[in-house]
């Protein structure tokens, strides 16, 4: 038995365990959500969150659920593809070509193409002209535990986050068994 290899095996397992958190976190939890989220209700866009979907900022939607308050962002994407190209002199204005259309017709993935000043309004992209402070958004929501929201449409999870987290997890994973297997034999 070869405790240096069981040590290093464990220890390889037990990092194995952070990019398996990430993966529930952000892809098995949200299996589902479409379903869960049944009930319906108007929220207010009051912001704009720090998440961010290519060069743009999510908004941050208010919404009131049996007299309590909650907060959810989005819309939400699967993914963006974005081209810009940043200027370092003032710019008149910012230019975007983008795939958002319309609310009812949101893309899962949002593509972007623009050229950002050193002045831009974050509150003047195509993705805010679409949900401006003050204004209403669909909210949906679990009604067993309201916390659990989407604005407009549920995006799905995305498939190549899935792929680019459990992939290398898996190499760790059969790291750490070999390390262990080493170990034990010795």
């Amino acid at each position: 038995m070869n405790t240096t290899y069981l040590i290093l095996g464990v220890t390889v397992l037990l990092l194995a365990l952070i990019p398996l958190i990430f993966i529930y976190i952000f892809c098995i939890r949200n299996i589902g959500m479409d379903k869960r989220c049944s009930s319906h209700t108007l929220g207010t866009v009051i912001g704009l969150s720090n998440l961010r979907c290519g060069p743009f900022l999510l908004p941050q939607v208010s919404y009131v659920v049996n007299g309590e308050t909650y907060k959810v962002v989005g819309p939400k994407f699967k993914g963006s593809l974005s081209v810009s190209k940043n200027i370092t002199l003032p710019t008149i204005e910012t230019k975007f070509e983008t795939n958002l259309t319309t609310r009812e017709n949101l893309p899962d993935t949002l593509k972007v193409k623009g050229t950002i000043g050193p002045f831009t309004d974050q509150w003047d992209t195509p993705l805010t002209r679409l949900y401006p402070k003050g204004s209403t958004a669909d909210v949906y929501y679990n009604p067993h535990k309201p916390k659990e929201a989407f604005v407009q449409r549920y995006a799905g999870v995305s498939s190549w986050l899935v792929v680019a987290l459990a992939i290398p997890t898996l190499i760790v994973i059969i790291i750490g068994i070999s390390l262990l297997i080493l170990g034990v034999k010795g």
